[in-house]
């Protein structure tokens, strides 16, 4: 069933499946075979060892298997300063490598404000009332909603914003081997795509049912969701050295070369965006469902967030 086959992957991946050891710096023929036999989804044509289009990439192996580059890891993603970029097919690689899933939650808040009076002596000994709002968190529910994220993200590229042409990834990467600007960056962003109005509507109107006349925000904080190859030029790595930063904060040159920088590397940024579907719809997820399938594809989470929200309603209607 297509469904049980999609729960599997989510919760396992294909951890059983053993990976060699490829060396990332290696571009022979061998090397390329071995990786396509391993890994049937990640297959470089045999004579531009870098594929032309949009591809569906999962984070089920580990990343070392694709490429050994460099990196470092934050709650907002993965950087990198590698040397080894200056191959096309190598930077392809790496996006290929940490195209992992993001993690997303869903934040739920209410909220009202208070005014509240105080009073300040003053100098002359008089005093005098002092007014001030407060914001006060009425309730707040935060739920994980990672796991119903499917593993498999489509790496693609994004159309230029002044013709409309959509690159190849191929034409992206070579383009930003071959870019001299001593700063350039090439960005992925990972987006997930759901139906995000229809359950932020969905629980305001839940929430509004039982006359709750307050702020709700409802938000999808989303961590994980970006990759950074940035130039290892020796004049960006000086740029970017904590020594450099503490002298240029405390000099007028730093004031102006600072500013200059991010200006001209952000006209030479290029973006890649990764899209990740969501292993269930927004209905489901919020309504109680019998269907077996349901369950089996998210498990008994499918009851956690319409639990929460109907404790919640009970609790704000007793108040």
């Amino acid at each position: 069933m297509a469904t049980t086959a999609a729960a599997a992957a989510m919760e396992g991946g294909i951890g059983s499946m053993s990976a060699p050891t490829i060396d990332a710096r290696t571009s022979t023929a061998a090397a390329d075979d071995d990786l396509e036999s391993h890994f049937p989804f990640f297959r470089p044509p045999a004579s531009i060892p870098l594929l032309n289009e949009a591809t569906s990439t999962a984070g089920l192996i580990s990343s070392q298997d694709i490429s050994i580059a460099t990196y470092t890891r934050s709650k907002r993603g993965v950087e990198t300063v590698d040397p080894i970029f200056d191959d096309p097919y190598q930077l392809y690689r790496f996006f290929v490598a940490h195209n992992d899933r993001p993690s997303m939650h869903i934040l739920i808040t209410g909220s009202h404000v208070e005014k509240r009076s105080s009073e300040e002596r003053m100098a002359d000994g008089t005093t005098k009332v002092i007014h001030q709002k407060h914001k006060v968190t009425d309730f707040k529910i935060d739920f994980d909603l990672t796991p119903y994220i499917l593993p498999t993200g489509t790496l693609m590229t994004l159309p230029d914003p002044k013709t409309g042409i959509q690159p190849t990834l191929r034409d992206v990467m070579e383009e930003h081997v071959e870019e001299e600007n001593p700063f350039k960056e090439l960005h992925m962003e990972k987006k997930v795509i759901w139906d995000y109005e229809h359950l932020t509507r969905t629980i305001t109107q839940a929430i509004r049912s039982i006359n709750y006349r307050y702020t709700i925000e409802i938000s999808y904080p989303i961590m994980n969701n970006r990759v950074v190859v940035h130039s290892s030029s020796p004049l960006a790595n000086l740029m970017r050295s904590n020594w450099t930063k503490a002298l240029c904060f405390m000099s007028v040159v730093g004031m102006i070369a600072y500013p200059l920088r991010e200006m001209y590397k952000k006209v030479k940024d290029k973006v890649l965006q990764s899209e990740f579907q969501m292993a269930i719809s927004t209905t489901d997820f919020f309504n109680d469902k019998d269907d077996d399938e349901a369950v089996v594809l998210v498990g008994i989470g499918n009851a956690l967030l319409p639990a929460a929200v109907r404790f919640l309603l009970a609790a704000i209607a007793e108040a």
